[in-house]
């Protein structure tokens, strides 16, 4: 790699484009980064997949540390994208997708992060060297589906229709997370990047659900509740 040239987080169209279910999301979303990554969680539902993948050989001698993290939803025709990118000392990062038209991709800025990027020709960029990079973008091969926005210190994600997916932002598993979300009365959330074991779900500051698991090979958690504000905590 061009020593030179700010390091590219990739995607291409044609890859996305071709996304279907498969037996499970590593299986479904693996044909987006190739056998190389090492996967780190995933999950299959109903009309979703999850991936997240250690992707850091990937760009050696670039970046210290590179985790890319993906939910396909298969009725939205839609998948979301978010990379979180590390190096010591801090370097530019640039995140792309190849063969993609501009209104079928949405970037969104989560409401605490740290990288300021802008988007142009279908490419997002750093626009200063910071310790973390989250790049979070939305990706759709039909019309756009209807958004909300997630409040969180700890998470980015954003809300899609009843879907609330949600995301880490730093490349180790997290033990505690809090939200806060608006949107229609019933919804599903996916919760990624939480560390395996026992967690408890506190809704509005009354324990809602108070056993929920997270195995070690899906690295998340998948459940239903109403908007408001969250507070996930292992046990």
């Amino acid at each position: 790699m061009n020593a030179s040239k700010p390091p590219v987080l990739r995607l291409r169209m044609a890859d996305v484009a071709a996304l279907r279910l498969g037996e499970s999301g590593l299986e479904t979303l693996r044909p987006l980064v190739g056998s190389g990554p090492a996967p780190l969680g995933h999950m299959r539902g109903d009309d979703y997949a999850f991936l997240a993948v250690n992707a850091s050989r990937s760009y050696p001698g670039a970046l210290r540390e590179v985790v890319r993290s993906f939910v396909f939803l298969q009725n939205e025709a839609t998948l979301i994208d978010c990379d979180i990118a590390e190096n010591e000392p801090p370097v530019a990062v640039e995140w792309a997708i190849e063969g993609a038209e501009s209104k079928q991709l949405s970037v969104i800025q989560p409401r605490h992060a740290k990288a300021v990027r802008r988007a142009a020709d279908l490419v997002v960029s750093a626009a200063r060297p910071e310790r973390d990079k989250v790049f979070l973008n939305v990706i759709h091969t039909r019309a756009a589906p209807e958004t909300g926005e997630i409040d969180s210190s700890d998470l980015a994600g954003l809300r899609i229709r009843d879907r609330v997916i949600l995301f880490g932002t730093e490349t180790r598993m997290a033990t505690a997370v809090s939200f806060d979300v608006e949107g229609p009365p019933d919804l599903k959330f996916l919760i990624t990047a939480l560390a395996p074991g026992g967690w408890e779900i506190w809704r509005a500051g009354y324990l809602e659900i108070p056993d929920i698991t997270v195995e070690r090979e899906a690295g998340g958690m998948y459940f239903e509740s109403k908007p408001g504000s969250f507070f996930l905590r292992h046990r």
